[in-house]
């Protein structure tokens, strides 16, 4: 009886995700209105899924848990060497059910489903496993010179598995309707460029437009992700990615855009911030702005495309406005990094692009060689000046929303209207960040002065 109902599951899943994989509720503001309190029947899944198909998928997440877990993870357990290794017990029905759940938590009604039944802290138990055992494989990794097929394989397991997992507590938070989003998968097993995931890093809904029962829905959307511990985990998983990436063991950004993108839901408010600077998330943010991984180094001469250089400007700048939003209103943040050696750190990591395409025509003028689009390069170094110029406008965005919320400096241009604002922003944080910034672009400049060897500085940096 159970293979049979382990069949018929299999079935049903594989047809939801053929079925549903475009879907989303209809008119998001109506269904808010009724999740509040109104009698209307509802017919079909115009606004959601039936209840007892959302609590069988939440139970199969304790048994993907459960595999994971038991496949090794444990220092004890754990094989010394990545030839030791055997091959996760994870069918593609297997994660067929995670895709099922990523669709699902775009409707209100199935989130309200979801939380009851205790969705969140399962997909957080999930989410730790999944971190856990990507921290075991990057310790082979690191133990091998040349990992195995098998490891190489189960690292790809965990990095579909955990972009399944962000995407469902990712929905769960931001709720979306479909015609602003950006379609997550392809299949489960060939995902989007990375590139779909950049139109994240704006909220592609302007706040002011959100009904305030939805807003309602995500503030607490967002407090039940918090209660369950899920922030500590992104932080760890973020920390993983970026060592995956420094040793060129992991290229496509999905999961590291996407990762960013649910983290920045969860530091909005004093209390958010604080938590997130007391599990080191600061500091994660501050080396995700440095340059990702020695595959971008000038002096490596890797062959890196067009979209790969944009993906890494603007991975960037992502980490910036997310340290900005981490940090604002909050002295206590600025505080950290103000410490002694990180505005240093935060100087030069904002500044390596700029002095990498400096570094990279240098090299060229000495070599002679002509380099062919696309070709070996540097990470910017075929950059179009537009592209160049859109960079630099959205790192000075950035960078001035330390000091006034990046809404007030993209778009308001009302002085009276800046300074009602202004004077909503805590005086002590305002002088304090004032001197900071003053401290960060002096530096910035002393690094350009001793860099520059031409009597005239490049237009690009200037």
């Amino acid at each position: 009886l159970s293979e049979e109902k382990e069949k018929s599951l299999q079935i049903f899943v594989l047809q939801f995700v053929q079925t549903f994989r475009d879907w989303g509720p209809y008119h998001i503001e109506e269904l808010v209105m009724q999740e509040l309190g109104s009698d209307e029947t509802v017919v079909g899944c115009s606004y959601g899924h039936p209840s007892e198909v959302i609590l069988i998928l939440i139970q199969e997440i304790s048994l993907i848990t459960s595999t994971i877990t038991e496949s090794g993870t444990s220092p004890e357990s754990s094989p010394k060497h990545s030839d030791q290794l055997e091959p996760l017990e994870l069918s593609a029905e297997r994660l067929h059910v995670l895709e099922c759940l990523t669709i699902l938590t775009r409707s209100v009604h199935n989130c309200r489903v979801f939380s009851y039944y205790g969705g969140v802290q399962k997909v957080t138990s999930l989410l730790k496993a999944a971190v856990d055992q990507l921290k075991a494989l990057n310790s082979l990794h690191a133990v091998d010179d040349q990992s195995s097929d098998q490891a190489v394989e189960n690292t790809r397991m965990m990095l579909k598995i955990l972009i399944c997992i962000i995407t469902i507590i990712s929905n769960f938070m931001k709720l979306e309707p479909t015609a602003t989003r950006d379609p997550y998968f392809v299949d489960t097993t060939k995902y989007v460029r990375s590139s779909s995931y950049l139109a994240t890093v704006s909220p592609s809904i302007p706040e002011n437009t959100i009904p305030d029962a939805l807003q309602h829905w995500q503030q607490k959307a967002i407090i039940l992700v918090l209660e369950a511990g899920c922030v500590n985990r992104l932080v760890e998983l973020l920390r993983v990615i970026q060592r995956l990436n420094l040793k060129e063991q992991w290229t496509d950004l999905s999961l590291h855009f996407t990762t960013l993108c649910t983290l920045r839901s969860t530091i909005s408010g004093t209390h958010a911030q604080n938590h997130f600077r007391s599990i080191g998330g600061l500091e994660i943010l501050l080396d995700g702005l440095g340059l990702p991984s020695n595959k971008f180094s000038v002096s490596k001469h890797s062959s890196i495309s067009r979209d790969e250089r944009g993906e890494i400007l603007l991975l960037q700048l992502l980490y910036l406005e997310i340290l900005s939003e981490a940090v604002f209103g909050n002295v206590n943040n600025l505080e950290f990094l103000c410490e002694n050696g990180l505005v240093h750190k935060f100087a030069n990591s904002i500044s390596w692009p700029a002095f990498m395409i400096q570094e990279s025509h240098r090299q060229k003028d000495t070599t002679k060689t002509l380099l062919a689009l696309n070709s070996i390069s540097g990470p910017v170094h075929f950059l179009k000046i537009t592209e160049w110029n859109d960079y630099s406008l959205k790192l000075s965005i950035a960078l001035c929303s330390f000091i006034l919320p990046s809404n007030v400096v993209k778009c308001c241009s009302d002085e009276t209207a800046i300074n009602q604002i202004s004077a909503s922003i805590p005086s002590a944080y305002q002088e304090q960040s004032v001197r900071w910034m003053i401290r960060v672009l002096l530096t910035v400049f002393l690094c350009i002065k001793a860099c520059a060897c031409e009597s005239e500085l490049p237009s690009h940096i200037k």
